[in-house]
């Protein structure tokens, strides 16, 4: 019988693996109800109890002139955020990348996009989010408790889904015919 991490290699490999290998992301307020049903303790359990075979390293956390200073943190859609301003009853979110949007007050995660950043300056005066190095510390943690046994998954954020988020989607729709070394730039 293999472990995760040599089904999920052998699946990647195309070779013959025992079953297909299973993966597991959902919003913590269905992770948390999952816990409860299930009885278990937590997310690790509740993994082991569905038999995945991937686990998610933390991502590596990203600084940015975007964020408030001394804001709590919220959830954005790529990233952490923060409250800038509210519009009536809805609350306007900035992420690290500069990107704003209108989040709707009595539902999980609903939001409209308002705000693009490179429709108001150039690629050249953009500022670029930083990766905080000491967040691979935790990464590297992760991968010697659980790399030997499950397919640990990294990550940073979704390119194509930031390209469009900093341009606006038909724009970058748009840039890939009229220019795409400019896209290119941007995905670079």
């Amino acid at each position: 019988m293999l472990n995760s991490r040599e089904r999920c290699i052998r699946a990647i490999s195309h070779e013959d693996v025992d079953r297909i290998p299973l993966t597991f992301n959902a919003r913590p307020e269905v992770v948390s109800r999952l816990i409860r049903r299930l009885g278990c303790r937590d997310n690790e359990e509740l993994l082991e109890a569905l038999h995945v075979d991937e686990r998610y390293a933390p991502p590596l956390k990203l600084e940015s002139e975007f964020l408030l200073k001394n804001a709590k943190l919220k959830e954005g859609p790529y990233g952490p955020a923060c409250t800038i301003r509210y519009q009536g009853e809805y609350e306007v979110r900035r992420d690290v990348w500069g990107i704003e949007s209108v989040w709707a007050p009595s539902h999980t995660y609903t939001y409209t996009f308002v705000k693009h950043p490179l429709q108001e300056v150039s690629l050249e005066e953009y500022t670029w989010p930083k990766v905080v190095e000491e967040s691979a510390e935790a990464v590297r943690k992760y991968c010697k408790v659980y790399g030997e046994r499950y397919l640990v998954v990294g990550y940073v954020t979704h390119l194509f889904e930031i390209a469009w988020q900093l341009t606006g989607f038909n724009q970058l729709i748009r840039l890939m015919y009229e220019n795409p070394s400019y896209v290119d730039r941007i995905l670079d």
